[in-house]
């Protein structure tokens, strides 16, 4: 059964079973089996990375999280915005917002038609603002306002906006 092309679906195929059950424990186990044997695709591998490290993210283990989605986004074969996003928020739970900013700003940059772009640009703004980066956080809340005026996150900067102003 080594042998066979199939043998490695088995893992990723057998992980998600486990994921769609909610036992993510079980499912992290399966998803490594897959990333660590040599019949795997850049899809599925960079796919089972991303689960990974939502296992470590619900277990609020940040830093090995990253280290996860890190490897997806290297791969650069499926969702690596989402890698990038993740690790951005990984980041700034972790409260290293100047890494947090800067894995907003490449997916914003590598990633323009990302479904990530508001909530990367809503995340940057609110980020400048907590840390007293006042300025910054009014320039991106209307950045966002005037570019994306649609996304659900433009009433949440026009209220943070109001917020600032008003203090």
């Amino acid at each position: 059964a080594f042998s066979l092309s199939e043998y490695g679906i088995a893992y990723y195929n057998t992980a998600y079973c486990y994921f769609n059950q909610k036992m993510y424990d079980k499912a992290a186990t399966w998803f490594r089996k897959y990333v660590n044997q040599s019949k795997k695709t850049p899809k599925m591998e960079s796919d089972a990375y991303n689960r990974i490290g939502d296992f470590y993210y619900l277990n609020r283990d940040y830093a090995e999280a990253n280290k996860y989605y890190d490897r997806a986004y290297q791969l650069n074969s499926y969702d690596p915005d989402y890698a990038l996003y993740q690790q951005a928020v990984c980041s700034g739970l972790e409260r290293n917002y100047d890494a947090k900013i800067q894995y907003l700003n490449k997916l914003i940059d590598q990633y323009p038609r990302s479904s990530f772009i508001d909530d990367a640009m809503f995340e940057i703004a609110k980020t400048n603002d907590r840390t007293g980066a006042i300025n910054e956080a009014i320039t991106g809340y209307n950045k966002l306002i005037r570019e994306l005026a649609q996304s659900n996150f433009t009433k949440k900067a026009y209220l943070q906006l109001g917020l600032i102003y008003y203090n």
